[in-house]
């Protein structure tokens, strides 16, 4: 039975969401095309890594180039959601790393790069639904990351990424049925990213990870029942959104250096005794070891 073509006119608001899907098909399509050809770059930068380390074996450069290269393509692969593929690869960038790290372990920078694998495996693990794995991982990127941040406490790099790490770890806890664990790593996380924020207020960047710390703990007390908490910090995650907002709209963006003043109280002594500073940090995993 052939079907004949209607003649009824859309509604007004049917137009309007034939038009938005229309939109949004179109943005997939060129989001698609651009994954590919991001893929396909970083499997030419892979291929010329590996021609590298063939000429040269024992050259850590190369060694360290072509760890970067896997992790390029994993991250792809990653957005297109091939995530066992994905891992196989940043497996193969950790062992890389891990060797390069027994030859030297006193090199801050192999440590870096050793804990920037293990945070990406850590967050696969999780996405594929394999939380021991996960667990391991984060536990072995946070021993890295806090023995760092003991080394240089002034460093606000190493403790933004000591403070993702905890980031990454609360869910993990939560998943677990611990969400008191899970919500201290948050505030943890808040703490560390609010001293990065305080020492760089010019740094929009280091402002809008502040932002996200907050939503994530106004997320973890919701959940918890906590509402007072959850609106306090909402409200706060909110206020340095909207004033980035606003900066970036009238494209006000203040110069390096400049006095962009955050729109929060600064960090009191009763808060920071509950959650010191990295200083003289003793970190104690919060999964047991492998």
């Amino acid at each position: 039975m052939r079907l004949r073509p209607t003649s009824v006119t859309p509604a007004p608001k049917d137009v309007d969401r034939l038009d938005e899907l229309r939109a949004c098909e179109e943005a997939v399509a060129r989001e698609q095309k651009e994954l590919s050809k991001s893929l396909e770059m970083a499997q030419r930068s892979l291929e010329l890594s590996r021609a590298l380390v063939e000429r040269a074996p024992d050259e850590p450069r190369w060694q360290r180039g072509l760890a970067i290269a896997y992790e390029k393509v994993a991250n792809v692969l990653a957005l297109r959601f091939e995530l066992r593929e994905a891992r196989t690869l940043s497996e193969r960038s950790l062992a890389i790393r891990l060797q390069l790290s027994a030859r030297d372990p006193d090199n801050d920078l192999w440590q870096e790069d050793l804990s920037v694998t293990y945070e990406r495996l850590a967050d696969l693990c999780r996405m594929l639904g394999e939380p021991t794995g996960a667990e391991v991982f984060i536990s072995s990127c946070l021993a890295i990351r806090t023995r760092l941040c003991e080394r240089q406490p002034d460093d606000m790099r190493r403790l933004s990424a000591l403070s993702v790490a905890y980031a990454v770890a609360a869910p993990l806890l939560d998943a677990r049925g611990e969400p008191k664990e899970a919500t201290e790593m948050l505030e943890k996380s808040l703490v560390l990213q609010r001293q990065v924020s305080q020492r760089a207020p010019g740094d929009l960047h280091a402002l809008h990870d502040l932002s996200r710390a907050y939503r994530r703990l106004a997320e973890q007390h919701a959940t918890r029942g906590a509402r007072a908490q959850a609106l306090e910090a909402s409200e706060r995650g909110l206020a340095i959104a909207e004033s980035l907002a606003r900066c970036q709209f009238s494209a006000a963006i203040p110069p390096s250096g400049a006095n962009f003043s955050p729109p929060f109280p600064p960090l009191g002594t009763e808060f920071l005794s509950i959650f010191p500073p990295c200083r003289g940090l003793s970190f104690s995993p919060p999964f047991p070891p492998a």
